[in-house]
């Protein structure tokens, strides 16, 4: 039977002299033997051919979106990095899915892939027992670097090894990534697409290498053998230019860099969803009330002619006390729970209202041809909130706990919340233009309050790490530090301990609302950008002063805005009186 490792190999990873009676035990105990016999059933096999036997074999299946193949260069000099969780699967599985769409693929190997004949071009041997410096690893490189300058594609793992426990972490993620991949990339000065497996090894391998890394590394025939039945999930994310490889000088950050992107394609796969309490937000949705009938709804707003602020085409915009609305504030419920389910947020209740409604007042857009409610806004007047219930008054206060300082801002405030339009007229413009319109009409009237604030939720569809990253990206470039020392979130959104991804992420994006766009849309399936409405509010110098999750809106990540009205843009104010005008 041909042996896959020869018994010197393993005396040098297990620092055994050649010939001692303990290698014959540890090809027992590592799984090699019975891998053996598994090889050398389809070592007539080729290349491709050859993988698919494995995978064949295994009955293990890949599991990768053929939009994500579309990502793949299909000629010019590339190099793939990747993740290294299993040790021989996923330098198969590179092979298998990356070499169907680059025919000229290599990959950089660990020493048990070099052992296999059929697949003999396909690797280029990194000896994971020596220094990087030794002979052969240095002439591995020199190959890499090579194969690539000619126009070929080459895939790396840049940790180096295979995943293991991270203390710091509690994960199994790989370590730190070594700078000689790296330095590779930056000289290479070709694109880098970066590829990510989701899964680990065993316990029993993570403890291995607890006690001594060889061990860990023998133990891998066991735990390819190991992966008989399952299906490994791939992710390949869209190429980064070299020119934005060559934009970091740091070859540390930029190894920072790329492993946060490699690893935030794995981040949108599952969106973990957090315990709701039974006792304040129902796990099981309400049926959505019924409309209104339409003839109570127009008799009511035919006697607000008095509140009507605006008119533009078939809208008319109306800011009311909900004495006023009684049919109209219901049906205001009944449509924003409708919206925001839509989005994955909500109540969960058959209509969204509850006592602040009370005593808010509420700008709405009404549809006077199709009689019919467009969308709405809610606002507090501060002032007013202030002098008859303190800031236990705001809704603000059920998120956040707000010390004295906050008492002078929440006095000149006026609080926005709970803003939608109605799904049917997303996609017009006019209705949230309108409605912003409505705003400055009422900030204008009433000139002794200088801030807006409230919630700017982001939903529970986004995965934890993209959540993560829109906070990274508002505390780097939007947050006001002062005003968040006198704010402190009632439900805490918990982060990883490694925030590193995060942040070398948000440092690339250079405060770029377009790029931070692309970079969800990359690492989250689920979403193609930041919240619209967190979006427009940064575009007008809001700052965020704090971060809550709130359990009673289906789990939404919502910052606290604050917005100086003194700091508007010139440009912003002069459109919407420009708008106002041409009516």
């Amino acid at each position: 039977m041909k042996k896959l490792v020869h018994p010197v190999e393993l005396a040098k990873a297990s620092h055994m002299r050649p010939g001692d009676p303990r290698i014959t035990l540890l090809t027992e105990v590592s799984g090699l033997k019975k891998l053996e016999r598994f090889y050398n059933a389809i070592e007539d096999l080729h290349d491709l051919d050859f993988v698919e036997g494995v995978f064949k074999n295994l009955e293990l299946e890949l599991d990768v979106d053929a939009a994500d193949l579309d990502n793949i260069p299909k000629t010019g000099g590339l190099i793939f990095v990747s993740n290294h969780p299993y040790g021989a699967i996923d330098g198969l599985a590179l092979v298998q899915v990356l070499g169907r769409v680059r025919p000229d693929l290599k990959v950089m190997a660990n020493f048990l892939l070099q052992q296999l004949e059929p697949l003999r071009d396909r690797f280029i041997g990194v000896n994971p027992f020596e220094q990087l410096t030794s002979l052969s690893s240095f002439q591995g490189m020199r190959q890499a670097m090579s194969h690539v300058k000619e126009g070929g594609a080459l895939a790396v793992f840049p940790a180096g090894e295979v995943s293991s426990w991270r203390t710091e972490l509690k994960a199994v993620a790989d370590p730190r990534w070594k700078t000689p991949m790296i330095k590779l990339a930056q000289h290479m000065a070709t694109p880098v697409v970066p590829v990510w497996f989701d899964g680990a090894n065993s316990m029993v391998f993570q403890m291995l290498g607890m006690i001594h890394p060889n061990l860990r590394t023998l133990a891998l025939p066991k735990e390819m053998l190991r992966m008989r039945g399952r299906s490994v999930r791939m992710r390949i994310g869209k190429p980064i230019p070299a020119a934005d490889i060559a934009a970091f000088t740091s070859t540390e950050q930029l190894a920072r860099f790329l492993r946060a992107k490699t690893y935030s394609l794995g981040s949108g796969l599952v969106v973990k969803r957090e315990l709701f309490n039974p006792l304040r937000f129902p796990r099981r949705p309400k049926e959505i009330a019924e409309r209104m009938a339409e003839d109570r709804l127009v008799m009511e707003v035919e006697g607000l002619a008095d509140l009507k602020l605006n008119s533009q085409a078939e809208f008319d915009l109306y800011l009311s006390p909900s004495s006023r609305i009684p049919n109209v504030l219901r049906e205001i419920g009944r449509l924003r729970e409708a919206t925001f389910r839509a989005v994955g947020e909500g109540t969960n209740k058959s209509i969204d209202l509850d006592e602040f409604d009370l005593y808010y007042d509420h700008l709405f857009l009404w549809d006077r041809e199709k009689k019919c409610l467009v969308g709405a806004y809610r606002i507090g007047d501060g002032k007013r909130i202030m002098a008859r219930y303190g800031k236990r008054g705001f809704y603000t206060y059920t998120l956040f706990r707000m010390d004295r300082p906050m008492d002078r801002v929440l006095r000149r405030s006026f609080e926005l919340g709970r803003s939608f339009i109605s799904v049917d007229y997303q996609r017009q413009r006019l209705p949230l233009f309108m409605l912003w319109r409505g705003l400055l009409i009422h900030i204008t009237a009433n000139p002794d309050q200088q801030y807006l604030i409230g919630p700017v939720s982001i939903s529970g569809t986004y995965s934890r790490f993209s959540r993560a990253l829109i906070m990274e990206f508002v505390r780097q470039h939007h947050y006001d530090q002062d005003m968040a020392a006198s704010v402190r979130p009632r439900n805490r959104f918990k982060i990883k301990p490694d925030k590193s991804d995060s942040e070398v992420l948000v440092q690339a994006s250079m405060a770029d609302l377009k790029k931070m766009d692309r970079l969800i849309a990359e690492v989250d399936p689920q979403e193609t950008a930041m919240p619209v409405l967190l979006k427009k509010y940064l575009l007008l110098n809001a700052r965020i002063i704090g971060f809550n999750r709130d359990p009673r809106f289906n789990d939404a990540l919502d910052g606290l805005m604050v917005l100086d009205l003194q700091k508007l843009p010139e440009r912003t104010i002069e459109d919407l009186r420009k708008g106002m005008a041409e009516l």
